[in-house]
């Protein structure tokens, strides 16, 4: 493979000079007065202004500026889920290659699977320049020098340490064509203090300055093609808005820090990649700590325990990465059992994020808390639960809480209330959730937690009446929403089974003031399940009981519903499907297999019998 001349390099660069485009730099709302930019957002389905739709926008016209969307290119795409760029590039380069750890349980941007995502197009694209692969991006599956750019937005720092960060760069370079571009953004933290958290390793300017920007910086063999501008206009919508609503926003308030996003377009040259090194730039804090969370994730407690307890002797120790460091140590305790131990964490826990005032009063960049829910969570688990109320209160008020941590927090509360008695507390709180949520488009699937959370509510006061009204009134609507909390359908197929005075043996079930026919609740249920089978690839045990009791439910009306010879043997292979597929979704060790496969055996033998 031979060299791009370094006059083509030239070119490049001075052809982005000349058009005023700046490459690497952050996000900036200003960025949209110019003309390119929003014809661009608009090529690629971008309609919101956030630094996310701007690391798309960037990306597309940084690569636009250097050449390389002329329909020549081959491109590699790293963590990129289903976004709008996939599409957009396959209409102007010559082969689009996606990549991501597709049905993942751990992203939500990367949970479809790999057909999905040529389904998932936002605009006209050509399919056949796609390829779409399930691919860990620190090891990725092509041969050397195979790729004219690499892309990747907001992806490569979700790694659980910078040793596996630094292999990503490396992969990068390996596979990049000589001269060939990696056009990069990150997540980037405005503020002056570190938060590298495992998956969450957020780039700062201290970073940028050891791993792109010195001399001997860490990642070589990638060179930045301009200077990182990492300024912001004067402008009063670049101001940190709250995590719960981005909306329209530049940066965000998140955990203990501000977010932007920071674009760098890096040039392979023939320099070598070199080793990582860790102590050359990273704080002994950072070291031991990221340290300490590798060995909890490969479930060495014990070392992981001595790593979290060194870091508390620390001179140098801030409270908020005291806090961080007591977190990790309490869960590492608790996992072995070392109960007591783990209490007198959660009560210095308790002191320390107690003693601040609600983060709602807080300006920005003041150094909130980190990971206030998982603390909360912990506190609340270890046997603390009075406690943990005023942190999940904090949570609510917090701008730094994501919309499904509000929820959870009030949904926390409210089953506090609830085990103590107080519906009328616990009801409240959770209209008050119903309320955010109704002006909150974007996170209806918190719709199915809270109705669940009402009919527990609705049983204990013996008001069952109610509880399936609501359960109901959801089951008809969308499948993707009752997806995200599917225990609501087994409580409702469950009470449908049983009337109010336990018997078996109607066909109709009466919910508010109809009278619903079991059959089109069935068809109701089996909408649902469809959908829900075809989102999981692995067993899953609450789907087998969910197709365990639709059998049953099938079953009930087979027995009670008509006499015609024909219409009795359709009805008999339907809960047959249902029963089989109960055995196929439980686990090896599940019970519901066993009971699954004696309704089974049932079914044939009657089917038997009636054959001879």
């Amino acid at each position: 493979m031979v060299w791009r001349s370094a006059l083509n390099h030239a070119a490049w660069r001075i052809k982005g000079e000349l058009t005023g485009m700046k490459l690497c730099k952050v996000a900036d709302i200003r960025d949209w007065d110019d003309p390119e930019f929003q014809d661009i957002a608009s090529l690629v389905r971008c309609d919101t202004k956030n630094h996310k739709t701007w690391e798309f926008i960037q990306v597309y016209k940084g690569l636009k500026h250097l050449g390389l969307l002329d329909g020549q290119a081959a491109c590699l795409g790293l963590g990129v889920g289903h976004e709008c760029l996939i599409y957009a590039f396959t209409n102007v380069c010559q082969s689009v290659v996606a990549t991501d750890l597709y049905e993942s349980q751990n992203w939500s941007t990367a949970s479809m699977g790999v057909e999905d995502v040529y389904q998932r197009n936002p605009m006209p694209y050509d399919r056949s320049k796609l390829s779409v692969r399930h691919m860990d991006m620190t090891q990725i599956e092509y041969p050397d020098e195979s790729f004219d750019f690499v892309w990747s937005c907001c992806s490569v720092e979700h790694v659980h340490n910078f040793t596996l960060l630094h292999q990503v760069y490396q992969e990068i370079h390996r596979v990049l064509k000589p001269g060939g571009i990696a056009a990069l953004t990150t997540e980037f933290n405005s503020t002056d203090w570190h938060s590298y958290e495992p998956n969450m390793l957020f780039t700062d300017a201290y970073w940028l300055k050891h791993w792109l920007e010195k001399e001997d910086c860490i990642i070589q063999g990638l060179q930045l093609l301009d200077p990182i501008d990492l300024s912001l206009s004067d402008d009063a919508r670049n101001l940190p808005h709250a995590r719960r609503d981005p909306g329209h926003s530049i940066q965000i308030c998140c955990d203990d820090v501000v977010l932007n996003s920071v674009a760098f377009f890096l040039r392979k040259t023939a320099d070598a990649p070199t080793p990582y090194v860790e102590a050359s730039w990273l704080p002994e804090f950072w070291q031991l700590y990221l340290k300490g969370c590798d060995c909890r994730r490969e479930g060495q407690f014990e070392q992981a325990e001595s790593l979290f307890k060194s870091l508390l002797d620390l001179d140098t120790l801030e409270k908020r990465d005291r806090i961080r460091t007591l977190h990790y140590l309490g869960n590492v305790l608790a996992v072995q059992n070392k109960l007591d131990e783990a209490k007198d964490i959660a009560q210095e826990l308790l002191q320390l994020c107690q003693s601040d005032p609600p983060l709602a009063d807080q300006d920005y960049p003041v150094k909130p808390i980190a990971s206030l829910m998982a603390i909360a969570s912990f506190c609340d688990n270890i046997g603390f639960p009075d406690e943990a109320q005023e942190l999940y209160r904090k949570v609510i008020l917090s701008k730094a809480s994501t919309m499904d941590v509000v929820i959870r927090s009030f949904l926390k509360q409210s089953d506090y209330y609830r085990e103590k008695q107080d519906y009328t507390k616990a009801l409240s709180l959770l209209d008050e959730a119903t309320q955010i949520l109704q002006h909150n488009a974007f996170h209806q699937e918190f719709n199915a937690k809270i109705q669940y959370a009402y009919g527990k509510c609705l049983r204990d006061l013996n008001q069952p009446e109610k509880m399936m009204r609501s359960y109901w009134q959801l089951i008809q609507g969308e499948s993707e929403i009752l997806a995200h909390f599917p225990r609501l359908l087994l409580d409702f197929i469950n009470n449908c089974l049983t009337d109010e005075s336990g018997k078996n043996n109607t066909i109709s079930i009466k919910i508010g003031d109809e009278i619903i026919d079991l059959a089109a609740i069935l068809e109701q249920v089996s909408r649902h399940l469809t959908y829900l089978a075809n989102s999981t690839t692995e067993s899953n045990n609450l789907l087998a009981r969910l197709y365990l009791c639709a059998g049953v439910l099938s079953l009930k009306l087979q027995n009670q519903g008509q006499e015609q010879e024909q219409k009795q043997e359709q009805d008999e292979a339907s809960t047959l499907q249902y029963f089989e597929a109960a055995l196929k979704q439980a686990s090896f060790d599940s019970p519901i297999r066993s009971r699954a496969q004696k309704r089974i055996d049932n079914i044939l033998a009657r089917q038997a019998r009636s054959q001879s």
